[in-house]
């Protein structure tokens, strides 16, 4: 147990040093923040843990995803009109964590190099891992770039978004940390944020208050379901009532 005092603060802080190996097993091998990226649900009975993933399969997700403005970013920067001149490329490598030096082919040569997001985006994704989710409606050319596919590490195709990137089931967080382990799932958000905030804070967007209103169509789309909702409702009472009755 040691105290100090934190001048900016004003204020005494304490901290606890685990004082036994056990103690310490748990804080490396279990409180370790990126082992806890992907929990099981376990039960803890008596000195027994039940791995009860079987019977909640659907459960078994990440519990961290990329969120707030590094989401809005990356899907931007996912864009198939989003472009990087040879500057504004040596300016993010430096933000890649553990970056080996090489520099992708650019996807545009002539009149100038130009590089895509998504290829910048790749050097933050390890290698061998492979996803692939079908565009709607399936096709092997989508020509709205939906769906993604990642083959080896290298995004393909595809717009990055809360599907992908988020605390989904069969994301690119689950694939990597499922495949990769902990520590390179760690490195994948850590490169991710690095590379998107750092264009991000070059890049932004502004909207305003008309952009929050829905049009017509949307208004009357959302009206539309809630009063069939209802309806559905007030007949599952009436349907109950009846039984009870």
């Amino acid at each position: 147990m040691s105290i100090h005092y934190d001048a900016s603060k004003q204020c005494l802080i304490r901290c606890s040093v685990p004082q036994s190996e056990e103690t310490r097993a748990e804080l490396s091998q279990i409180a370790w923040v990126p082992r806890q990226v992907n929990l099981y649900l376990i039960y803890l009975i008596g000195y027994t843990y039940v791995n009860i993933l079987d019977h909640f399969a659907s459960s078994y997700k990440p519990v961290m995803g990329i969120v707030q403005d590094t989401l809005c970013g990356i899907r931007k920067f996912t864009l198939r009109d989003t472009f990087l001149d040879w500057n504004q490329v040596q300016n993010i490598l430096l933000w890649v964590p553990e970056w080996d030096g090489s520099v992708p082919i650019p996807a545009i040569l002539k009149p100038k190099p130009l590089w895509t997001g998504k290829q910048i985006l790749s050097l933050a994704i390890p290698r061998g891992i492979n996803i692939h989710r079908s565009p709607d409606p399936k096709s092997s050319h989508p020509v709205f770039d939906d769906g993604v596919l990642i083959e080896n590490g290298e995004l393909i195709s595809g717009i990055v978004e809360k599907k992908t990137v988020g605390a989904s089931q069969g994301g690119l967080v689950h694939v990597v940390f499922r495949e990769k382990g902990p520590e390179a799932t760690r490195q994948l958000f850590t490169g991710l944020q690095m590379i998107v905030n750092f264009w991000l804070f070059h890049n932004g967007f502004s909207i305003g208050i008309g952009d929050t209103i829905a049009d017509h169509n949307t208004m009357s789309y959302i009206t539309q379901n809630i009063a069939e909702r209802k309806a559905n409702v007030t007949q599952f009472i009436e349907g109950a009532t009846s039984l009870v009755e």
